[in-house]
């Protein structure tokens, strides 16, 4: 089908130069974007022609004013004999939002933009996609936008904003975010006399509106068969298309491929992410040919997201760097992208945290605050990001100080509190955003011992992440294992357990069986198995989540010689000590021969060792160990005498 038998085929999309029969302009192309921009935020189009003739229809387009579409949401829309009525309450439920705020998200500026990009007159509408595109970017980022009356009023009271993609928010903000992008294609038709530049320029905006047509077209009851697609649905069609339609456009290929990857990184979808997220980033590089570029310091910034959210933390790390450090380059150091990327710097940092002092992810995140609030104000939710991530370090830090450091512990408890009410003012509780404060305000209720506080702010962040992300997302989980650890505390142990294995269950379901995180959560199962019930069941977790740690080699020395420890300790407790000697001699590979015991820890597995090694009648090498550890312990200022009498015992049965 051509693009005038679609014209023809659907006057929902006709503009009113086409209907005059006048020429085909792009501003005919912005026409037909904002009509797909009011029925993906609405559910309506902006007229209905079910029961109109043509000559009406004609009328209709030329002179009826749409109604806004903040307005528009509230209309109860008849539909043919056989169909559901489109009503408010069908609205609302689809984007799952609550239709009170999803018509103050349209009241104001994306009335206007919509309603700009509708006018009947060419030379009012915008004149490009670009200029339609620079106003979308405007209203995500605070900014005044051209379609709004430009008052001092208006201005002053808005502030630049920058909100990284949250699919799991509202469909509105996805279909502006998603529409977006489309548009973002770098194809500004500015004015000028380049006639092969402005023909370039024009088959981009071409095959791009073509695009959009096509994707929407699927959701035509012809072809969509009487079923209503799933956003999941539209993206995974747009994912396919995006792959093969643009390849004499390599810089709009990019642009949206990158979207798209972070939308499936939101819905846990990693592969597919990945999929996406790596031939955009090579296209990025060699469009850039060697410089620097704003896309490509988006597309590394996507790429260590994706890298970040797969457990890939150390990768993740190199990628932020590299793309901070590109945006430091271009916009210098107060920009608002850059504290984008110091905050997400800083939240891979605290995912690998092994290698990261907590008061080094304290100054980049303190780096990354003080930037926004010198650009955003007062209240933001890019603020309320920052204060909550603060509040999780501050808490760390108390946590650290064995929970007797007060005042570290008030500034995280204002911290969060003021993460939380700035969010909830901002953009609401039914948010990632929302339910990440009430995760994190919930560790530290927990390491302050306030239990019952703790575990009903994690109980109700699993709540909300089941309405934004489902009951069998892994986000949901992450606040469900928690509910676990507060039982655990308080000695529920039937509840903790069963915490536990929903946890383990969804992160295998929704990560795969070799995920970190799905490691993790068999060494916390296996453990707390191991301290209150079944020690085989024990053993078989612990040996799982050995061998996805070392399915990541290097990656992980630590958890390794932590679970090769428990291990040892699990099977010498069951009497089966050649196992047993196997994972403790595992543990002390990560010693250095040439620097020795370095630590109490490590002098405890030398201990282990040499008592096994007695146990399975290996007394002659056994005492090397055991007269290793006591020579730390003596070595020390102030020796551990209970320690070197257990040793001391041990190398009686040596001799």
């Amino acid at each position: 089908m051509t693009r005038t038998e679609v014209r023809v085929m659907t006057p929902e999309y006709a503009s009113p130069e086409q209907v005059r029969g006048n020429s085909v302009t792009t501003a005919s192309d912005v026409y037909q974007l904002g009509i797909l921009l009011y029925e993906l935020l609405t559910g309506h189009r902006p007229f209905s022609f079910e029961t109109v003739k043509r000559g009406g229809i004609e009328k209709i387009i030329l002179e009826k004013a749409p109604e806004r579409p903040s307005t528009m949401i509230s209309v109860v829309e008849e539909v043919p004999k056989g169909k559901d009525s489109l009503t408010p309450e069908s609205v609302s439920l689809n984007r799952r939002t609550p239709l009170d705020r999803l018509r103050k998200q349209l009241s104001g500026d994306l009335d206007h933009i919509i309603l700009m990009a509708l006018r009947k007159e060419t030379d009012r509408r915008y004149q490009s996609a670009d200029q339609l595109l620079q106003d979308i970017q405007n209203y995500q980022s605070g900014r005044p936008v051209s379609a709004q009356a430009d008052t001092f009023t208006y201005r002053s009271s808005k502030f630049i904003k920058r909100n990284k993609i949250a699919v799991a928010g509202t469909l509105a903000m996805f279909a502006v975010l998603f529409v977006a992008t489309i548009v973002s294609i770098g194809f500004a038709v500015e004015a000028t006399e380049q006639r092969d530049r402005f023909e370039s320029e024009a088959r981009k905006s071409a095959s791009v509106v073509e695009f959009v047509m096509d994707l929407f077209e699927s959701a035509n009851p012809e072809q969509a068969q009487g079923r209503d697609l799933t956003v999941r649905e539209m993206v995974d069609l747009g994912s396919a298309s995006v792959q093969n339609q643009f390849q004499a456009h390599p810089e709009v290929q990019s642009n949206m491929m990158q979207v798209l990857s972070l939308i499936y990184a939101e819905w846990g979808e990693f592969e597919i992410g990945m999929g996406l997220i790596e031939p955009a980033l090579r296209i990025q590089i060699d469009l850039a040919d060697g410089g620097d570029s704003p896309s490509l310091a988006s597309a590394l910034y996507a790429m260590a997201v994706l890298r970040d959210d797969a457990g890939e933390t150390d990768e993740s790390i190199n990628l932020h760097e590299r793309a901070l450090a590109m945006r430091r380059r271009m916009f210098g150091e107060n920009n608002i992208d850059v504290a984008q990327s110091l905050n997400d710097l800083g939240v891979s940092l605290y995912s690998g945290y092994r290698d990261t002092k907590p008061n080094t992810i304290r100054l980049v995140w303190e780096q990354s605050l003080e930037i926004r609030q010198t650009l955003l104000g007062n209240s933001d939710r890019d603020i309320a990001e920052s204060l909550s991530n603060l509040g999780a370090i501050y808490g760390d830090l108390y946590y650290a100080s064995s929970a007797e450091d007060d005042d570290i512990f008030r500034l995280a408890e204002t911290t969060f509190g003021l993460a939380l009410d700035m969010t909830r003012s901002e953009i609401g509780e039914n948010h990632p955003f929302y339910a990440s404060n009430l995760h994190n305000y919930g560790t530290l209720l927990m390491d302050n011992g306030d239990y019952e506080e703790a575990v009903l702010r994690f109980e109700e962040a699993a709540e909300k992440k089941t309405y934004i992300y489902g009951a069998r997302h892994s986000k949901t989980a992450n606040s469900i294992n928690w509910v676990g650890r507060v039982r655990e505390a308080q000695g529920r142990l039937d509840e903790a357990e069963a915490s536990y294995r929903e946890s383990l269950d969804i992160h295998k379901e929704s990560l795969g069986s070799n995920n970190r995180i799905v490691g993790l959560d068999h060494a916390q199962l296996g453990r707390f198995l191991l301290a209150h019930g079944d020690v085989e069941e024990a053993v078989s977790l612990l040996r799982e989540a050995l061998r996805i740690y070392r399915t990541f080699p290097g990656r992980y020395p630590r958890g390794e010689r932590g679970l090769n420890r428990t291990l040892g300790q699990a099977l010498e407790g069951l009497g089966r000590v050649t196992e047993s000697e196997r994972y403790y001699f595992l543990v002390l590979d990560g010693i250095d021969p040439e620097t020795g015991i370095s630590s109490a820890i490590q002098a405890q597995d030398n201990v282990n060792v040499g008592r096994v090694l007695i146990a399975n009648g290996k007394t002659g090498a056994a005492g090397e160990y055991l007269q290793l550890a006591k020579e730390f312990y003596l070595s020390q200022e102030e020796s551990d005498a209970g320690a070197i009498e257990v040793i001391d015992a041990l190398l009686a049965q040596t001799n």
